[in-house]
């Protein structure tokens, strides 16, 4: 009898033990002794632990979030942007043949949807599209941007040059995708970096590695496109162009989707979330005047002149620009400009002038990325990382100053190595530190619940500003009397250069004082992220609660069944068998109070072992009925 009940007590009675006791802190002797390692030697091991590296990213974004990163990054961000990059100049250039300033309005207006950024942001954190915030919004986006390209693949080149504004909508379309594509996968990867500080720098550094290697791949493409010398290329990049959107709508438009979303409740699909646009009314407001600003922008770009454009930019953007001052369009023209424009000057062929600036610019980018990661982000503060872009910016700046003004010359360097060092080389290089710790800064400062709408509005005064500042270069030309077709004239670029891309971005500094944080990259914000991890942290306390709860609930009913196990007495058991039930019931205590009470895994079986006691004790009341 006593081994049927020590049988259905452990068969039924599932009992919670203890932690194991830790091992034993290994004995001096066997800790072998670590050599010193210089900062270099530490600095490479950083900078090739890519598995590491990978594994980070893995656990904290998910692995088909990784691989959504991935593909977006080599198709769109790398490969179609290096296209871009390397062909749209000599396509306005050579092929559609307009003039510097020309050029210098069209891309301004083809890059006005990154100004936009708050507002597409707006739209998906507070208008569920088809049960998704952002799926639908991407897919929809890389359809028109499909039409916009099939329409510039069939238009004449005399049609292209006699509407050279309906040229520049298209690749406004374009970029439209390219923005809310860029800000919805910003907006995904800023939650992960808001949870997860210790992250620091990873994701972007990931997006950014990836990119500028596919950038490479694409540019190396675009060599034999360039020896034409005739800008027709262009045409082949609106195809390539079309293949890879097409390319990127699968994992995109995938059943499941490989960037992580839920799908909301069918009664909150395609209505609009009044209640949030409310409680964050400040911040959707500062969107949308950011995307009247930059439409307003476009507008006056496409029919007003130099004056009231220069009102228009001083009245909407003189707080946001302009202490750097973009002047792309002059300076591209200078260096390729023929010996009839100007005499002894580089006289670059677009082939040599693209495919160097871009090929050794973006292999510089990568290994930008990579001291970024390895050597800033772990240990500098926010202020000097901006501190160090500004300052190398200006530097660089210079040396376009002097090759202008021909002093390279004078000191026995030819125009071909000066020109490796100067800003127009090295110009996305210099950015990209400050576009690294912007991103991470901004990403880190977004509002949960709203962070495509945060980080886009965000993103999109940077834009923004650079819009105005490009805009603003292409009117200080003109008034400057800058000429970029026969007969030219750059008598004044040396000192627009001068003026707009030395002096003025030093001026931020004392700024970056002011309002940048003096923290390092893996330290949390005050007043940012904290709130989240205590909602967290709380839910956690709650739960262990709960589980104490039920244990504890458990342990009583435990308590009550076998308290209601006959005794000695009831049972009539010699005194040799009862010291041994107590024996075994003294240890089940002991075990009971060191492992908080034994757990009942359901009520279904605390029913059925009430149930075999009765009958136990019905059967032993039987037995000793006659005995009495």
């Amino acid at each position: 009898m006593a081994g049927r009940i020590g049988a259905f007590q452990e068969a039924d009675m599932l009992s919670e033990t203890a932690n194991p006791s830790p091992l034993p802190a290994p004995s001096t002797q066997e800790k072998t002794k670590k050599l010193p390692q210089s900062a270099f030697v530490r600095f490479l091991k950083n900078l090739f632990n890519f598995r590491e590296y990978l594994r980070r990213m893995c656990h904290v974004f998910g692995g088909k979030c990784v691989g959504f990163l991935t593909v977006y990054c080599i198709v769109d961000k790398g490969l179609m942007f290096g296209f871009f990059t390397a062909l749209l100049l000599p396509f306005f250039n050579q092929y559609v043949d307009v003039a510097g300033d020309t050029f210098q309005d069209m891309y301004v207006m083809a890059l006005l949807p990154w100004s936009m950024k708050g507002f597409f942001g707006s739209l998906s954190d507070v208008f569920p599209f088809l049960g998704f915030y952002k799926r639908h919004y991407m897919s929809s986006s890389t359809i028109v941007a499909i039409g916009a390209y099939i329409t510039l693949t069939l238009l004449s080149i005399d049609f292209m040059r006699s509407a050279i504004a309906f040229v520049g909508f298209l690749l406004f379309l374009r970029q439209i995708q390219r923005a809310a594509v860029d800000m919805m996968v910003d907006g995904k990867v800023a939650e992960y970096m808001v949870k997860e500080p210790a992250i620091k720098a990873d994701a972007v550094s990931y997006i950014s590695g990836l990119m500028y290697t596919s950038m490479l791949v694409a540019l190396a493409c675009c060599v034999p496109l360039l020896k034409r010398n005739d800008g027709s290329g262009g045409r082949v990049m609106f195809i390539v162009f079309i293949s890879g959107l097409g390319i990127l709508l699968y994992p995109i438009q995938n059943l499941r989707g490989w960037l992580p979303e839920e799908r909301v409740e069918r009664a909150k699909a395609n209505r609009v979330d009044w209640e949030k646009a409310r409680r964050h009314w400040k911040l959707f407001t500062i969107a949308l005047l950011t995307v009247v600003a930059a439409l307003g922008m476009g507008v006056v770009q496409a029919v007003a002149d130099d004056w009231a454009r220069l009102g228009y930019l001083l009245g909407t953007g003189v707080l946001l620009m302009a202490l750097y001052i973009h002047l792309s369009g002059a300076v591209d023209y200078w260096f390729t400009a023929d010996g009839t424009c100007v005499p002894g000057g580089p006289d670059f062929s677009m082939l040599y002038y693209v495919l160097v600036s871009r090929f050794l610019g973006t292999f510089a980018l990568i290994v930008s990325v990579w001291i970024f990661q390895a050597l800033i982000a772990p240990k500098w503060t926010f202020r000097w990382a901006f501190m160090f872009g500004f300052f190398l910016k200006s530097v660089a700046a210079l040396f376009d100053v002097v090759i202008v003004l021909r002093w390279n010359l004078a000191i026995g360097i030819p125009d071909r190595w000066w020109f490796v060092f100067g800003l127009s080389m090295l110009a996305e290089t210099m950015e990209m530190f400050d576009f690294l710790a912007a991103m991470i800064l901004i990403s880190r400062v977004t509002d949960e619940g709203v962070e495509s709408t945060t980080l886009a509005t965000l993103t999109g005064f940077w834009n923004y500003a650079i819009a105005l500042s490009r805009s603003l270069g292409t009117l200080l030309m003109r008034v400057s009397e800058i000429r970029t077709t026969v007969p030219c004239d750059f008598q004044n670029l040396p000192v627009l250069l001068l003026v707009g891309q030395v002096v003025l971005p030093l001026t931020l500094i004392p700024c970056i004082f002011w309002l940048i944080p003096n923290v390092k990259f893996d330290d949390p914000l005050e007043g940012y992220g904290q709130e989240e991890k205590e909602r967290d942290e709380k839910k956690a306390g709650e739960g262990e609660e709960e589980v104490k709860k039920k244990v504890k609930s458990s342990g009583s009913m435990t308590e009550k069944i076998v308290g209601r196990l006959p005794t000695a007495t009831t049972l009539g058991i010699p005194n040799l068998l009862m010291e041994g039930l107590s024996e075994a019931s003294s240890e089940e205590d002991e075990d009971e109070e060191s492992s908080s009470g034994v757990v009942i895994t359901s009520f279904r079986e605390v029913g059925q072992a009430e149930q075999e006691v009765d009958e136990f004790e019905g059967s032993v009341a039987s037995e000793r009925g006659p005995e009495g």
